[in-house]
């Protein structure tokens, strides 16, 4: 074992830094209360952070260590198992300074990667790389270290067992999982490992974890809590991954001593082996339609329900507004549909067949989209969306009427198989504008609902706007 402040005296030869006491900015790192309160880190129990091979389960055991030396201020031990001393502080640097060391330096970023070594040294981590070590040493190496605040452990599938006559693997692994609960408890400390996913979730639409996936190894039902780590990129081809700037991940809680269950979303930075909070959009895509440059931002989903968001033309020019954002967010979180978000060109009324287009290439090959349109994005599903039988239901909101009006009504006619009438609200109809929000479906049905009032940007009226999209369209 050697402490993480021996570890830095010696990459600060290797890298011939001087120390430095310039600040070290950490604070849009995912932090460990933003998975679980803080009060049940401490507590003593066992909890395991699963995944499936290459969506970071061992950077964010890493970033855990850090946080949890960062605010507990007593020893955190760190049995890696899979890596050398000399590569894991590499991570470390690079996780807290932002520089990639393995690339000549600047003065400036010199500087940077002094401070996290400071940083680094004055946290009290303890690290044990012992190849192949048994759970006994494992555990009497623990007892022997005073003043303890949590233990992480690499792969539990590396670690090696004390010849005790297991017939199979899985229970020898359980017998594992049972030892770190027997000495969380004995010194009152929490115990956090690491897991690989069984290779069945694969083999299915939805390849995010569940509780149900670990029947197999580590059983869930023998930890405190479980934590899954799920990447949508992993499991895209070449063309996904050229397309799109996709650094997402889902962080899900799904089993804690106090009932809460919830996904986190984040984003992996894999150059500097860390993830970062997340609250804006998974990804962003960047596309042209005949010529025309055309923005789509997208949030996953677990279903194959898209809802499409079309703005009006101040969505190309001042890009994807609050009123947006938080419509995508919410309905996303509430209903767990994929969200897409685009942009709306001035010289382009049919853009619509890329969104889908792009949608199928990107998003889910065989969607169930619901069409939500603002301004002329509501021409344009007014218009268009009786031409893609992908398109299940509209929500129209605040569509100009001026020369677009009879081709948008003769389009949600044959969108909806009758003929239908829009409801004005409050609005001077001089002003042109509908003044509602009507919810359309197909095939021969229908549902306007006047929203006295609305204008142009629904300002103050998101609530309603989110309760209406929730209700209507993805019920």
């Amino acid at each position: 074992m050697r402490t993480i402040q021996k570890l830095c005296n010696v990459v600060a030869e290797e890298l011939w830094i001087t120390p430095s006491h310039r600040w070290v900015d950490i604070e849009n790192r995912l932090q460990m209360r933003d998975i679980l309160p803080q009060k049940e880190w401490k507590e003593s129990g066992v909890t395991c952070l699963a995944a499936r091979r290459g969506m970071g389960k061992s950077v964010l055991a890493e970033d855990i260590l850090v946080d949890a030396a960062m605010w507990m201020q007593k020893a955190v031990v760190y049995f890696p198992f899979e890596q050398s001393e000399e590569s894991l502080m590499r991570r470390l640097i690079q996780k807290i300074s932002g520089v990639d060391i393995a690339e000549e330096m600047e003065q400036e970023e010199a500087e940077i990667v002094a401070a996290a070594l400071d940083f680094l040294a004055d946290l009290p981590i303890v690290i044990d790389n012992t190849p192949g070590i048994l759970i006994s040493e494992l555990e009497t190496k623990l007892r022997t270290l005073p003043e303890i605040g949590m233990v992480v452990i690499g792969d539990i599938q590396l670690m090696c067992g004390d010849n005790t006559g297991h017939e199979d693997r899985q229970e020898e692994l359980r017998e594992f999982v049972k030892k770190l609960s027997g000495i969380s408890k004995e010194l009152q400390i929490p115990v956090l490992f690491t897991s690989l996913v069984p290779r069945t979730v694969d083999y299915r639409a939805n390849k995010r974890p569940h509780l149900a996936d670990m029947q197999y190894g580590v059983f869930a039902e023998d930890v405190e809590q479980m934590i899954f780590l799920y990447r949508e990129r992993s499991y895209r081809g070449d063309s996904y991954k050229e397309q799109t700037d996709d650094d997402s991940a889902e962080i899900i809680l799904a089993k804690s001593k106090s009932g809460i269950t919830k996904t986190i979303r984040a984003r992996l930075d894999e150059t500097y082996f860390r993830f970062c909070k997340n609250e804006d959009y998974d990804f962003i895509v960047q596309r042209e339609y005949n010529g025309t440059p055309i923005r789509y931002a997208v949030i996953h989903g677990e279903t194959s329900r898209i809802l499409l968001i079309k703005g009006g033309q101040d969505s190309s020019v001042y890009g994807f507004q609050n009123k947006y954002l938080n419509v995508a967010k919410r309905v996303n979180a509430v209903c767990g549909c994929a969200v897409v978000v685009s942009s709306n060109p001035y010289d382009r009324t049919d853009s619509l067949e890329d969104a889908i287009r792009m949608i199928k290439e990107l998003v889910c090959k065989e969607p169930e989209i619901y069409y939500m349109g603002n301004s002329n994005g509501a021409v344009l599903g007014g218009r268009y969306a009786h031409l893609h039988p992908e398109i299940k239901k509209m929500l129209l909101v605040n569509g100009p009427l001026m020369i677009n009006w009879p081709q948008t009504k003769r389009g949600v006619e044959q969108f909806t198989g009758e003929e239908v009438t829009f409801v004005y609200g409050d609005r001077d109809p001089s002003y042109k504008y509908l003044g509602l929000l009507g919810v359309i479906e197909r095939p021969g049905k229908r549902s306007v609902i006047t929203v006295e009032g609305a204008d142009h940007n629904f300002k103050g009226r998101d609530e309603e706007f989110l309760t209406l999209a929730e209700k209507y369209l993805l019920s």
